[in-house]
């Protein structure tokens, strides 16, 4: 679930990223001021039992496209370690 009051982007959320072989990670992002928090959740193959953190940069908000939406970019950087 996200926000964009006053010009300020926040909330939460869940992903789900899929590799060209099937396997999944689950992780959640939790923003506020810019700045997002992800932490891994889940994965499966070769993911299952990986520990991941980092941070995400919102590189916007972009301007509106169409009434009542909003549009973002993201730099993303942290680390991994699969098991």
């Amino acid at each position: 679930m996200s926000r964009s009051f006053a010009g300020k982007v926040a909330g939460t959320a869940a992903c789900e990223g899929v590799d060209p072989d099937g396997d999944k990670f689950l992780y959640t992002v939790s923003a506020q001021e810019g700045k997002t928090v992800r932490e891994n959740i889940a994965g499966t193959g070769k993911y299952d039992g990986m520990v991941a953190s980092g941070m995400t940069e919102s590189m916007g908000p972009f301007p509106e496209i169409r009434a009542g939406t909003f549009q973002n970019c993201n730099h993303q950087t942290g680390t991994y370690k699969l098991k």
